[in-house]
């Protein structure tokens, strides 16, 4: 055989393996497709004990395999190049789409794209990287060589972070609670609709909200905002009198930080309005009230021309937390400030800043807070430092390995 031929042999291989390992991923992307279109349930959701054991009886079976039948053709196939990638590429489209499709809770209806962490598409996706994962790390890990230690550390940590991401699912817990003023309340619920006693009461002593300044806005008949021109817009407070917007001057006759506007099905609202004065060139053109409306309330505007309306930017909050008091069934109490993006941890528990009653905004007398419970971080950041620590070793094995290069 001539060496072109020998050259295209080894090509033709290599494609044939690469086909074989993308077509292995693909029947086990479409085997989970089918069976979450089969039952459309919550199934694959292993809490404590039983994803501990599961955990241990699969890294039981790839050191079983690896240690009995590691150099049987099928299992050196596993271990190559080819079916690495297709794992790979496999894994990552998953998480591509979990994080561009918003994710739900599973029933009747809905395809797994739509709820892949519980689907037994993810459970499919997962078993294959990670078994793909575990004989490359067993591989390198039997028999010992120092020089792969960062590779043994590298993937090991990723085998953590995966393995452990996967068997929390069921023992992770998110739940809302609703504090009013000066109320003690222990009772959390979940999306599902159960109600959970927390071992910890909360009290909400005040809760804090800040905007940011109103800004007229001068708008086109269709609401547009004519940003491209300069002055098209102007802060305004308590302390404003009169402000310029284009050719036209605005006096601020009243304004109200909290005026009373009833709405609809016996809801009121307390939004923000001022009473302006409108002129051009020393010539009143109107007058009226301009309210910043929200969600629920439509907001009020002032025509001045045919096709020209001032009114208020949409409202925006700057800040919004909670200032608590926590007591533990022993009757110990402690302050807290809770604000949103700066949780704090209590008994496992992740206290987050949600949200408050929108239909009033800085009115709202209640406030709204997330607990998150997550066990098995603490395995995912041990992973993660695992990672860290085998890109090191390798980072530092390739400069003293180009340094000897250069020596010689």
């Amino acid at each position: 055989m001539s060496g072109v031929e020998k050259s295209n042999s080894i090509k033709s291989r290599m494609l044939n393996t690469y086909i074989r390992s993308f077509g292995i991923m693909l029947l086990v992307f479409f085997s989970g497709i089918i069976l979450d279109l089969i039952f459309r349930s919550d199934a694959v959701r292993f809490a404590f004990p039983q994803n501990i054991v599961l955990g241990i009886v699969f890294i039981f079976l790839l050191f079983f395999l690896h240690l009995f039948y590691g150099i049987h053709p099928l299992i050196r196939w596993f271990t190559s190049v080819p079916v690495a990638l297709a794992a790979i590429t496999g894994y990552m489209t998953l998480s591509l789409l979990m994080g561009l499709i918003p994710q739900k809770s599973p029933h009747e209806g809905l395809l797994a794209f739509f709820y892949i962490r519980s689907s037994w598409l993810y459970f499919f996706v997962n078993v294959f990287f990670l078994f793909i994962l575990g004989l490359t790390m067993f591989k390198r890990l039997i028999p010992f060589r120092l020089h792969n230690a960062g590779f043994i550390l590298n993937h090991a940590g990723l085998f953590v972070v995966i393995l452990s991401g996967a068997l929390s699912y069921g023992d992770q817990q998110r739940m809302t609670m609703i504090l009013y003023p000066n109320e003690w309340n222990r009772r959390a619920g979940d999306n599902q609709g159960n109600s959970y006693d927390l071992n910890v009461a909360f009290k909400l002593r005040k809760f804090i909200y800040e905007e940011y300044p109103l800004q007229l806005i001068l708008t086109d008949s269709t609401g547009e905002v004519q940003r491209s021109k300069k002055g098209m817009t102007a802060t305004i407070d308590s302390n404003t009198n009169q402000v310029a917007i284009d050719r036209y001057t605005i006096v601020i006759d009243t304004f109200c930080n909290k005026r009373f506007f009833p709405g609809k099905a016996g809801r009121s609202f307390h939004l923000r309005a001022v009473y302006i004065h409108v002129f051009r060139n020393s010539d009143s053109i109107t007058s009226g009230w301009i309210v910043a409306g929200n969600r629920f309330f439509p907001p009020a505007l002032v025509r001045t021309g045919k096709n020209e309306l001032i009114g208020f930017s949409r409202p925006a909050s700057k800040r919004f937390a909670s200032e608590l008091t926590l007591m533990a069934r022993d009757g110990k109490t402690r302050d807290v400030l809770l604000e949103v993006n700066k949780p704090f941890t209590l008994d496992g528990w992740k206290i987050y800043q949600s949200g408050y009653d929108e239909t009033v905004a800085g009115n709202s007398y209640i406030s709204i807070i997330e607990l998150v419970s997550d066990p098995w971080i603490i395995a995912v950041y041990v992973g993660m430092f695992m990672l860290l620590g085998g890109a090191i070793i390798m980072l530092i094995q390739r400069k003293k390995q180009y340094k000897d290069d250069s020596a010689i």
